[in-house]
């Protein structure tokens, strides 16, 4: 597999994740504003419903940027977060059957051969995942890329 169809798929997941999320705190939102525009509607007088709106609007505006920030928002920083679950998952799986496959063979492990044989495949597979989607912001280049395809 090519370096650059390397890169197109873990920046491909990494922004799947991201999209997830935000699609997540708008339905999460709208259940939270539906909610409260009903509460509003059968507990609050006229004046107080239009204290609520207004508080509504507000609010959405004052947490766009700290969600949807796209250097560090907290859609970005959830997204950065469960990447590395996704791309520490299969190196882990690695490091774990190495580490079986010399047990099973040898009986015996030497604790510092151990430690070796499971952070290695680690950090092996750590390095190009971080130099595809974070060095320099390139996940940034390639939102651009989806943002138009999902257009």
């Amino acid at each position: 597999m090519r370096g650059d169809r390397f890169a197109y798929f873990l920046n491909a997941v990494h922004y799947c994740i991201w999209r997830g999320s935000r699609r997540l705190q708008l339905v999460i939102d709208k259940v939270i504003g539906r909610f409260l525009l009903f509460f509003g509607v059968l507990f609050l007088s006229p004046k107080k419903q239009e204290r609520l709106d207004i508080h509504i609007a507000n609010r959405e505006k004052e947490t766009y940027g700290y969600f949807n920030n796209k250097k560090r928002g907290f859609h970005i920083l959830f997204a950065n977060d469960n990447f590395g679950f996704f791309y520490g998952g299969y190196s882990i799986f690695i490091s774990f059957l190495l580490n079986g496959i010399y047990i099973r063979v040898f009986e015996y492990i030497n604790p510092v051969l151990l430690i070796v044989m499971l952070v290695v495949p680690i950090w092996l597979c750590y390095i190009p995942a971080y130099r595809a989607v974070f060095t320099n912001d390139n996940y940034l280049k390639y939102y651009k890329k989806f943002e138009k395809m999902d257009k």
